[in-house]
């Protein structure tokens, strides 16, 4: 399965746990396995990734000065 937002989130061995580092390096949450681990770098990418495309096409179709209600 390809990662649907590559270079959100990554995941690195520390100390012999598993890192979810988000694209800045931060580290997002830690895990006890690589398996966990990466399945939540990929649910958090594609949640940014839709979040990011929902957000944008909102913001797209609203016009100048409207609100969102």
């Amino acid at each position: 399965m390809e990662d649907p937002a590559p270079g959100l989130h990554r995941v690195s061995e520390r100390d012999g746990k598993f890192e979810v580092l988000d694209d800045s390096g931060n580290v997002v949450l830690v895990c006890q396995d690589e398996v966990g681990a990466t399945n939540y770098g990929v649910l958090l990418s594609e949640a940014y990734r839709r979040g990011y495309k929902a957000g944008y096409r909102d913001a797209k179709n609203r016009g100048v000065g409207e609100r969102k209600s």
